[in-house]
């Protein structure tokens, strides 16, 4: 985990540069992120919700990014069989991406929903309504 997330900052560092952030405090970004990417590990192995916190984001991203993969090849059908032109469709893979974000957010808010209404439920004394 600590690993990706340092590679995941530095691949971050011309988007922090071009954010405002100064090139020195940019180049610290991958250590950073090796210190965060080490705290979720640890946290992962420590506590079953944060694994599975972070399962359920992973999946919502992988969602999307399927969804993006069949607007692609959908896009491609459409300017070579149906001559659409292509400027007209650019807005397809990346509407299809949010798409699939927004419907896999709904099954993830659905899991938190039930998780605490069941933590709820349970931690409700017997008197009360």
């Amino acid at each position: 985990m600590a690993i990706g997330v340092a590679w995941l900052s530095a691949l971050a560092f011309p988007i922090a540069t071009r954010l405002g952030l100064t090139e020195s405090a940019a180049s610290r970004l991958p250590n950073f992120g090796l210190l965060a990417g080490a705290a979720l590990g640890l946290a992962m192995c420590l506590a079953q919700s944060v694994k599975q916190t972070l399962y359920f984001l992973w999946l919502v991203f992988v969602t999307g990014c399927v969804f993006w993969f069949f607007a692609l090849i959908l896009e491609d059908l459409l300017v070579n069989i149906a001559n659409i032109p292509e400027r007209n469709l650019e807005w397809l893979p990346w509407a299809a991406f949010g798409f699939g974000l927004l419907v896999a957010s709904v099954a993830v808010f659905a899991e938190v929903y039930e998780r605490v209404n069941a933590f709820l439920g349970r931690n409700r004394n017997p008197g009360t309504p």
